[in-house]
């Protein structure tokens, strides 16, 4: 499994995400994720919410 989080610098909720990534990261094989900061990557909110159904 592949996941994407999109989290922002101070975001609690984000940090516990790439924690947790991190972790299963560790204890499976099966598992890979991508974090991307939105404010250094200049994603905005609005960016987010018109593309949240996509997947690809």
């Amino acid at each position: 499994m592949f996941t994407v989080i999109f989290g922002r610098p101070g975001c609690p909720y984000c940090v516990r995400a790439k924690e947790l990534a991190e972790k299963l990261t560790n204890e499976r094989d099966d598992f890979n994720y991508r974090y991307v900061d939105i404010h250094a990557e200049g994603i905005s909110k609005a960016d987010l919410e018109k593309n949240r159904w996509q997947t690809g």
